[in-house]
């Protein structure tokens, strides 16, 4: 797998509650217990396209693509909105 991108540590952060460790996240965090909620999604699936400048199409939009950094970074990846 393609290493993940920096940016979508910055991105989670910037939806997750305050208290994450320093330097990159755990890929296999679980974010709805970091505190994820269904608006924080809506707002990092925002963040994604307009960081990557290519949309999520609508059959990542499931609650599986959201459980972990990893899965989240598949996602773009699969979007084809990661560099490549």
């Amino acid at each position: 797998m393609t290493p993940r991108d920096e940016r979508l540590d910055d991105l989670l952060r910037a939806v997750l509650p305050a208290g994450l460790p320093e330097g990159p996240l755990d890929p296999d965090l679980d974010l709805l217990n970091a505190g994820l909620t269904s608006m924080a999604i809506m707002e990092l699936l925002v963040r994604i396209e307009d960081t990557y400048g290519q949309p999520m199409p609508d059959h990542l939009l499931r609650p599986g693509t959201f459980a972990t950094p990893a899965t989240v970074w598949e996602a773009v990846l699969t979007s084809g909105a990661a560099p490549g």
